[in-house]
């Protein structure tokens, strides 16, 4: 038997109790920003070298992201596609000079680029800015944050013939690049 000190439980509580429950954008908003810090924290800092930096850079353009996008927020495949790309865009400007070297899976760039293992993001954020934006976010999604191809379509809301298709003009590019003198030589990756 409950104790009348006790109040009364959930279920008998009155119906103006609910109006301390959180609105679902903010279960949206506490879901969606780590997924874009996180996100950016790979871009920017995919091997965890310097998080304490990285996270801080991650989450303040993570703001900025975030009071453009839409509202209400809503957790949906267009919202989080949307959060991706703009995430990727903010990104892109905070690797300039960034004297970080990456690994990434041979067979992403062509065999005349020379590319052996080894990405300067320096480079990667040099030739994504001369490209269009949905090469860009591509191409931080798969050289920067290693993801796989499919996954950066699939964050991305792409298909995934249209993210290779990126990483080939990229991989075109990169070689545009070399063949002018503006990119550098590759490195192989040592074991």
């Amino acid at each position: 038997m409950a104790s009348s000190t006790q109040g009364p439980s959930l279920s008998e509580r009155p119906s103006q109790d609910r109006k301390y429950a959180r609105p679902a954008q903010d279960e949206d908003f506490d879901l969606l920003f780590p997924i874009a810090v996180g996100l950016g924290r790979l871009i920017l800092d995919r091997d965890g070298r310097d998080l304490q930096r990285s996270v801080a850079t991650a989450e303040e353009l993570a703001v900025n992201v975030f009071v453009d996008l839409p509202r209400p927020l809503r957790q949906d495949e267009k919202t989080f596609s949307k959060m991706c790309a703009e995430m990727a865009d903010v990104c892109l400007e905070a690797l300039l000079g960034d004297q970080t070297v990456v690994s990434v899976p041979l067979g992403l760039l062509p065999p005349e680029t020379g590319f052996l293992g080894e990405l300067p993001l320096r480079e990667l954020q040099a030739t994504l800015s001369e490209m269009r934006r949905s090469d860009r976010r591509v191409g931080l999604l798969v050289f920067a944050a290693g993801l796989s191809p499919a996954q950066a379509a699939s964050a991305l809301g792409l298909s995934l013939d249209r993210a290779v298709s990126s990483i080939n003009r990229i991989g075109k590019r990169f070689h545009d690049r070399q063949v002018l003198g503006l990119g550098p030589k590759f490195k192989a990756t040592h074991s």
